[in-house]
């Protein structure tokens, strides 16, 4: 949702991850001249069972594990009021250390089959995240997730929720997956909306944010209506 989900120590996955403000775009950045290979393979969480997915049509981009090197970033670009406004459980300030606290804390997640979090990276760097929690006994997931400032208005978070719902649609036995919104945050609707999710309708008082009880809309999206065809992975 404007929230995500996750189990861990500090705040989790529901909490960690948050459905973005697609706002900002990327006009002036000098996307050819980054880095191409800034986190080190070597530094990924043990044990993890996420793939890479690449994203068609946006060179560059995918879905990957993350890795201990991306503390900084996560910090600098989580640990934000834009970010955390949608979110639940995220600090502000946010440091490196509560960042690398939280990706050391998701092998132990990831070993229950529960949860799946990915690292979205653009041309090597970090740019946001995002993760499905699992309720395998009614074959459904929610979805959630948070991208950074500088990135946004370029349409990756709707690439990446598409890739994620192929993924999971094609990889496990799930039939629904859905997301929660805060009713004001319309630029994280749109992301689903253009994802294939449809609006069912809004919870009242479901969330509780800053000792309030705040409504969401609820967005969901079926394997039915899912093209079933597998994202590519390397």
């Amino acid at each position: 949702m404007d929230i995500h989900t996750g189990l861990s120590f500090s705040f989790n996955l529901r909490r960690q991850l948050g459905m973005d403000l697609e706002g900002m775009d990327l006009e002036g950045m000098d996307l050819e001249g980054m880095d191409m290979d800034t986190h080190d393979p070597s530094a990924m969480i043990a044990c993890n069972p996420v793939s890479t997915i690449r994203i068609q049509g946006i060179p560059g981009f995918c879905l990957r594990p993350f890795a201990a090197t991306d503390a900084p970033r996560l910090a600098k670009l989580a640990g934000v009021t834009s970010v955390v406004r949608y979110t639940l459980g995220i600090p502000l300030p946010y440091s490196v250390d509560a960042a690398a606290e939280w990706i050391a804390g998701l092998e132990s997640r990831f070993s229950d089959g529960i949860e799946l979090i990915y690292a979205l990276s653009l041309r090597g760097h970090l740019v946001g995240s995002i993760g499905l929690i699992f309720e395998p006994e009614h074959q459904r997931a929610e979805i959630g997730y948070w991208l950074g400032e500088p990135y946004r208005g370029r349409g990756l978070t709707r690439a990446a929720v598409q890739a994620a719902c192929e993924h999971i649609f094609n990889a496990r036995k799930i039939t629904r997956v859905y997301g929660l919104c805060f009713p004001e945050n319309t630029a994280s609707h749109a992301v689903l909306r253009g994802a294939g999710f449809r609006r069912e309708g809004k919870l009242r008082a479901h969330i509780v944010k800053d000792g309030r009880a705040e409504d969401v809309v609820v967005f969901a999206r079926t394997a039915a209506r899912s093209k079933r065809r597998p994202a590519p992975t390397y």
